[in-house]
Order: C-alpha cells, then structure tokens, then sequence
C-alpha cells in the first residue's frame, strides 16, 4: 500500500512512523523549504503522551523538556500580581518547543521528508488517488493525507473553499525567539504573562540566552498584517515590562510566527481515499492547549484503523 503525506508536522510524521512499521510504502512532502525551527513552548501530555511512549520517544523529549513549573503574572513595571505552580505530581506533562517534539518524531522516520514541494492536484478513481505535486510530479497512491495545517491545501482541493471550513476566532497570535542573554536570565524558567483587555504578552527562558516572546490580540479584521514586527510594535510598544526592549530585538518579518487563531469546522474529514489529520481538520485552536497531543493520538488511530 502506498501513502503520499502533505505535511512534515506533528500529525503528518507521527502517522508516517506507524505506516511505515505496519510496511506501507510511504512519502511525505512539505511546502516550507526546511523542518520548521523555532516555534512556541507546548504542554505536551495526556493522549499524545501515551502515544509518544509507545513510540519509544519519551526520554528523547524529556531531554528536550524545560522545567516550567510556575506561571506568573505581571504588571506594566514587571511586578508578580499573582502566579500559577505546577505540582510535582504532574510528572506526565512535559513543557517543551513544539519544534523539538517535531524533531523528536522526524528523526525516528524512515521516510525522506521532501521540502519546498506541495499538492497541487487531486484526482480519485477506482484504483486510488492521482496527485499533481508542485514540482510537476505525479504519483498514484492508495491513500492521500492532508497534514498541512490549518490553511490545508489537500482540504482545499478534495473539500472546498477554506471560508467553508475555517472559522476565524477574533484573535491573531504572534511569536518569535531572540538572542538576550539578560532577558532570559531576569524571566527564567518560568511563564511569565502581562495582560490588559484585548491583548496578552508572554515571555519565557530558553537554553543558549535565549528569549521565547508570544502575543495574542483581539482583532476583528482577520487580515494578517503586512508587517508583523511594526504590528507588533504598534500594538505593545506601550505596554512596559520588558517588551520596549524585546520589541527593539524584533526579527525579520519572515521570522516571526504570525497566524490567525481559529477553528476548524467540518462534518467529516474524509472523502474516498484523500483524509484529513492534524491542524488541517481538527477543531482545537492554538490556545485550548491540546492540539499537539491531539494530532499525535489522531494519528494513531487512523494508523490503526488502516
């Protein structure tokens, strides 16, 4: 049996690993030119966590984990108001980068991942699915999965419009990773999170000196900003704390996470032989906090129902 995945995320890899093993035939391609690096901090547990222990990659993401156990509060001059700790009995929660759980499962893949290439085209029959790749490519497999997200371009093709499914949520999410050895330092291995009506600013530590910044806005205009560092700038310049500073540091504008917050909405997520898996049909939003365990458990259970 032959397998074509759109996506190298989370769901796309973890369902290549089971597939793979069961001894399909199996190719993934991904539309951005490299394994996607930085990313926001995830707390990886429940289902997903299960899975990944039978997958044999819990040490590996333990060596991966930060120990976040406390979320703080803070006021305009940086000033705990109040703040959140995690008992020790959570030990089945791992607080890592979404990035390095990816990597986790890539490099345990067989399969080669091949980049900058997408589905451009989709057409079943009685023998399988025929699939027009970006780079001029055909191939006939048995099954097509769409992994790629939550502007999926395999849910566009076998499904519709994405104004049919994607439900925008009144909110966009920015976040970025900056080199500061005196921020890391004076946050720590901890959450801390300024918020006032309409917008929330996050910060945490991360290995090297390095500095983890993440925004959430209500916006009632889904359109994303042309230029998401003076966005950024614009709309939490005047909020104190360390952002003057962090916001000073600002990366190119290609380096930035910068998305809408949204969920997706859909009676099935299969037709023939094309399904949908992941972000591209699951109905969690970036800030339930689930999506990741969900797409690796998703994953499993399609895996085992093939």
């Amino acid at each position: 049996m032959r397998a074509l995945i759109c996506g190298a995320g989370i769901a796309g890899l973890t369902l290549a690993w089971h597939l793979e093993r069961m001894g399909w035939q199996v190719e993934v391609v991904e539309r951005a030119p490299a394994l996607r690096d930085g990313g926001y901090m995830i707390d990886f547990y429940g289902p997903g966590y299960e899975v990944a222990e039978r997958m044999g990659l819990v040490p590996r993401l333990l060596e991966a984990r930060y120990p976040v156990n406390e979320l703080s509060y803070v006021d305009r001059v940086g000033r705990r108001t109040s703040h959140l700790t995690m008992p020790e009995s959570f030990n089945r929660v791992v607080s890592l980068l979404r990035t390095d759980l990816v990597r986790a499962v890539h490099d345990d893949v067989r399969t080669p991942v091949t980049y900058g290439t997408s589905v451009a085209g989709v057409e079943q029959n009685d023998a399988g699915v025929v699939v027009e790749l970006t780079d001029g490519t055909r191939r006939e497999v048995d099954l097509l999965v769409g992994a790629d997200g939550a502007h999926s371009q395999v849910r566009k093709l076998a499904f519709g419009a994405e104004d049919r499914f994607v439900r925008y949520l009144g909110h966009q999410v920015a976040a970025y990773v900056i080199d500061d050895e005196e921020l890391s330092r004076k946050i720590g291995m901890r959450y801390q999170m300024l918020t006032v009506p309409g917008r929330m600013a996050g910060a945490y530590a991360l290995r090297g000196d390095r500095l983890a910044l993440l925004f959430l806005r209500r916006e009632a205009d889904p359109a994303l900003p042309g230029d998401p560092a003076a966005w950024l700038r614009h709309h939490y310049g005047d909020l104190g704390w360390i952002l003057p500073r962090a916001l000073s540091r600002c990366p190119d504008p290609a380096e930035i996470y910068c998305d809408q917050v949204t969920q997706i909405d859909m009676e099935h997520w299969s037709t023939g032989r094309v399904v949908l898996l992941g972000d591209a049909c699951q109905a969690v939003s970036l800030f339930a906090g689930h999506g990741a365990s969900m797409a690796m458990a998703a994953a499993w259970v399609l895996a085992d129902e093939l």
